[in-house]
C-alpha cells in the first residue's frame, strides 16, 4: 500500500532503498527497460525515489490515492515525473527535488511487408486513408473522441481508422462504433506494429492525458505524421513532428481533413516526424539520467 511508506515504522531497514512507482489508475505493464543499480542509502536511512507516470486526477479513488501519494512525494529524496505538469504537481505538494525524466519507447523491428501488402491484408481499399491509433482501451485514452472524429471525417473522406490495443472499455467502444457506424475497427493486440505504422497515412491520439506517449514515439520513428490532442507531455514528445490540437471533435477533425487534402504537407510532416524520431531519448539516455539523479542525492554505489 502507498500508505506504508508514509509511516516511519514501515520503511525498509537502514542500508536498503525504496523506489515508489505509483500509477493513480490501472495501467498496462510497461516494456522491460534497463534499470540502474538501486541506491543503498542516503544520510543513514533508506533513499526514497518516486517515479510519477500518471497525472493523479480523476475518480474519487484516484483522488484519495493522490492524497496519500502527496505525502510520499513530500518526503522523497527525488521525484521523477514523465511530464512537466506532473513535476509541477509534485513541487506544489512539497517535493524538494522533482524533475522531468525520459521514458523512451523500446526499439522496434523494421516492417516485414510493403505498404500495399499491409493495406490489402487489412482490406483497406485503394484511395482510403488509413488512420492508426495505438492505445489501451481505457478512459484516459479518449477513444470515444476518436470514434466521434472518425464519424465526422468519414462523412467527407474515405477513411479506415484502426485502433490497436485492449482494455476495459472494449465493449463500450464496440457498441459506440456499431451505433454510430463509424469507420473504426478495434484490432486488439497485434504483433505487427511496424507494418501498421508503415502503412498508416496518419497516427492520431485523442487522449485526455499523456506523459510521454510510447505509441507516438514509435510513430515518429517510423515517419508517420502525427495529429494529437495537446495534453500532458504530448507536445514535448512530438515537437515539430506532428500537429497539436485542442481536445474537441472540430479541432481534431479539421487537422486530419487538412492533412488528407494536402498530401504535400503530409509528406513534409512525414520527413519532420522521422527527424524528430531520431532526437527522442533512448533507453541508454534514461539509464544515464536516473543514475545521475541517484548520484545527486548522495547515494553510495
Amino acid at each position: 500500500r502507498l500508505s506504508a511508506v508514509t509511516r516511519r515504522g514501515r520503511l525498509p531497514r537502514r542500508g536498503s532503498s525504496l523506489t515508489v512507482h505509483p500509477h493513480p489508475e490501472p495501467q498496462p505493464q510497461p516494456q522491460p527497460q534497463p534499470q540502474p543499480q538501486a541506491p543503498a542509502s542516503v544520510r543513514g536511512r533508506p533513499a526514497v525515489v518516486v517515479t510519477l507516470h500518471n497525472r493523479p486526477v480523476g475518480t474519487t479513488r484516484v483522488r484519495l490515492a493522490a492524497a496519500v501519494l502527496a505525502r510520499i512525494v513530500a518526503r522523497a529524496d527525488a521525484v521523477l515525473g514523465v511530464s512537466e505538469d506532473v513535476v509541477v504537481w509534485a513541487r506544489r505538494n512539497g517535493a524538494r527535488r522533482a524533475e522531468w525524466t525520459p521514458v523512451p519507447a523500446p526499439g522496434q523491428a523494421l516492417p516485414a511487408r510493403t505498404r500495399n501488402q499491409v493495406r490489402s491484408d487489412l482490406s483497406v481499399p485503394h484511395g482510403t486513408a488509413l488512420i492508426l491509433t495505438v492505445a489501451r482501451l481505457a478512459p484516459q485514452k479518449g477513444l470515444d473522441l476518436a470514434i466521434a472524429v472518425a464519424s465526422a471525417v468519414g462523412q467527407t473522406h474515405p477513411v479506415a481508422w484502426l485502433i490497436v490495443g485492449e482494455g476495459p472499455d472494449r465493449g463500450d467502444l464496440a457498441a459506440r462504433i456499431a451505433a454510430t457506424k463509424a469507420p473504426v475497427r478495434l484490432l486488439g493486440h497485434r504483433d505487427d506494429l511496424p507494418d501498421l505504422y508503415h502503412a498508416a497515412d496518419l497516427a492520431v491520439s485523442t487522449a485526455a492525458w499523456e506523459g510521454q506517449p510510447l505509441a507516438l514515439q514509435e510513430a515518429l520513428r517510423h515517419g508517420v505524421p502525427v495529429v494529437a490532442t495537446d495534453v500532458g507531455g504530448t507536445g514535448a514528445v512530438i515537437g515539430s513532428g506532428g500537429k497539436l490540437v485542442a481536445r474537441d471533435v472540430e479541432a481534431v477533425s479539421a487537422a486530419i481533413v487538412h492533412l488528407l487534402d494536402h498530401p504535400e504537407q503530409r509528406r513534409d510532416l512525414r520527413r519532420r516526424a522521422l527527424l524528430r524520431g531520431r532526437e527522442l531519448p533512448s533507453p541508454a539516455d534514461m539509464l544515464a539520467h536516473v543514475s545521475a539523479v541517484y548520484a545527486r542525492i548522495g547515494v553510495a554505489d
